[in-house]
């Protein structure tokens, strides 16, 4: 998990982390948070207990959650794999709002992530906790 600090680009919003405004467009966060794995949940969660209402994104473009921790109680044969499961709406911290979406590019010069589609978020703060991607397609057979 990485944070990701204000840079020096002009703007309105002022840099406390408490009582600070957010801008009038919804595309704007104090604290973006881009994954919404164990790690991202949790950076997530911790700020939006501190942050105004709606301060803190998440994006997340899937609808199940995976404990990847508890991955290995399956195998182990103590948990099943629906056990690990949940869905991420009712995982998304109050307070915080669930970007369903994925990055396409990254721009931390000016404090801006673009979305599949084109859309444009920006923020003053960034976490990025994507975790691993599995590639089962390169493991090989014995």
């Amino acid at each position: 998990m990485v944070l990701l600090p204000f840079s020096a680009r002009n703007t309105s919003e002022t840099n406390d982390w408490n009582g600070s405004k957010l801008k009038d467009d919804s595309k704007h966060y104090k604290l973006l948070v881009v994954g919404g794995g164990a790690g991202g949940l949790g950076a997530a969660s911790k700020f939006a207990r501190k942050l105004p209402r709606g301060s803190v994104g998440i994006i997340e473009p899937h609808e199940d959650h995976y404990y990847q921790p508890g991955f290995t109680l399956v195998g182990g044969g103590l948990m099943t794999l629906r056990e690990t499961t949940r869905k991420q709406e009712k995982l998304i911290p109050s307070g915080a709002k669930w970007i369903r979406n994925e990055v396409v590019l990254f721009t931390p010069t000016q404090n801006m992530v673009t979305l599949d589609g084109g859309e444009d978020i920006s923020y003053d703060y960034m976490v990025v906790a994507m975790g691993a991607h599995l590639r089962f397609d390169k493991v090989i057979e014995i």
